[in-house]
């Protein structure tokens, strides 16, 4: 029996989540999106809230305010960006500034997820 891997009693044995190859894979997608954006703002909006929902749950980041008080910021951006969602499937009234400001709010939210760090560039309590 090799000894490289965990042991059948540690409690961390089994599959962890690879985040090397899930950042690239984000980031892939991320800029996919991107590209998207021009075309149609609001499906490109759609993904990007789609693929930060993954991140939160791979990343295990806690999505309710009252879960983690320091992931309070990413729970809020993460509500803006639903709720302008929420706001053109209902077909509600929807600014275009409003659209492109949940997409801003997406790629700095992204970007944060992505680096652990904040557009400043001082480190997330994430």
């Amino acid at each position: 029996m090799s000894d490289l891997g965990p042991s059948g009693n540690d409690p961390d044995a089994g599959m962890q989540p690879d985040v090397g190859a899930d950042l690239q894979l984000w980031t892939t997608r991320w800029e996919q999106i991107e590209e998207a954006r021009t075309d149609d703002a609001p499906e490109a909006l759609a993904d990007a809230a789609d693929l930060l929902d993954e991140m939160f749950s791979e990343l295990d980041i806690p999505t309710r305010p009252t879960e983690a008080p320091e992931t309070e910021d990413l729970v809020k951006a993460r509500e803006q960006i639903r709720d302008v969602l929420d706001r053109l499937s209902r077909e509600a009234p929807v600014d275009r500034e409003e659209v492109d400001d949940a997409f801003d709010e997406a790629r700095r939210t992204f970007d944060l997820l992505a680096t652990g760090r904040h557009a400043g560039g001082q480190d997330a309590a994430i």
